[in-house]
C-alpha cells in the first residue's frame, strides 16, 4: 500500500488538534466519534513545470543506463475540512465547531512561520512517507447549516485548506542507445 496525501493531511490535522476524530466521509464515521473532522478534495490540478524536456531521471547503480525518466508537475489541491459537533452539557456544538475551525486555522497559518521544510507525513503506512510542500494555507472558512436529520442535530463549520508540491512523473525507458565513440563522426 502506497501512502496517500490526503492521510497525510489527516494525520498532520489531528497532530493539531488531539482528540479531533478525521475521518474521509461522514460515511465512514459509523461509531459517530464526535468532534469530528471530514476531509473532501474540492479541486485536484496537475500543471506542467517547465518547458517540457525530460527534467528527472533515475539511473541503474550498476550499469549507469536511464531506468526511468520523467517530468516534473506541479501538484496543487484544495480540500475542504468540515468540522461537526453536537451540543454537549459544557457548551453548544456550534460555538465546538467554530473554535477547532478557529484554531486549525490558526495553526495552519503558523506552520510556514516555523522555519522548518513543510512535510506531510502519511503514517498509515509503513514505512511512513513524506510529502514535501512547496506552500500550505488555509484559504477559506465557510458556515454550514447544522444538520437536523437526526438526534442530537450536529453542528458544523468548514475550512478550505490549499496546499502546492512539485511532483515527478515518471516512466520507465523502454530503450536505451549505445554509441561507440571510436567509429563516431564528428
Amino acid at each position: 500500500m502506497s501512502g496517500s496525501l490526503l492521510r497525510a493531511l489527516g494525520c498532520k490535522v489531528v497532530e493539531l488538534s488531539p482528540g479531533l476524530h478525521v475521518f474521509r466521509s461522514p460515511l465512514a464515521n459509523r461509531r459517530r466519534r464526535y468532534p469530528a473532522c471530514y476531509l473532501d478534495v474540492v479541486e485536484n490540478l496537475f500543471y506542467p513545470g517547465g518547458c517540457g524536456k525530460r527534467q528527472v531521471q533515475e539511473h541503474d547503480p550498476d550499469t549507469g543506463w536511464a531506468v526511468k525518466s520523467g517530468n516534473i508537475f506541479r501538484h496543487e489541491m484544495s480540500v475542504r475540512l468540515t468540522l461537526a459537533s453536537p451540543d454537549t452539557p459544557d457548551a453548544p456544538g456550534q460555538d465546538i465547531a467554530d473554535a477547532l475551525a478557529d484554531r486549525l486555522n490558526r495553526d495552519i497559518a503558523a506552520l510556514p512561520l516555523q522555519g522548518a521544510e513543510l512535510t506531510l507525513v502519511d503514517s498509515g503506512v509503513d514505512p511512513a512517507e513524506s510529502f514535501p510542500l512547496d506552500w500550505l494555507k488555509a484559504a477559506d472558512r465557510a458556515e454550514i447549516p447544522a444538520d437536523t436529520s437526526g438526534e442530537p442535530f450536529i453542528h458544523r463549520a468548514a475550512l478550505t485548506i490549499k496546499l502546492a508540491r512539485f511532483t515527478p512523473r515518471l516512466v520507465t525507458v523502454e530503450s536505451n542507445i549505445e554509441f561507440d565513440l571510436d567509429y563516431a563522426i564528428f
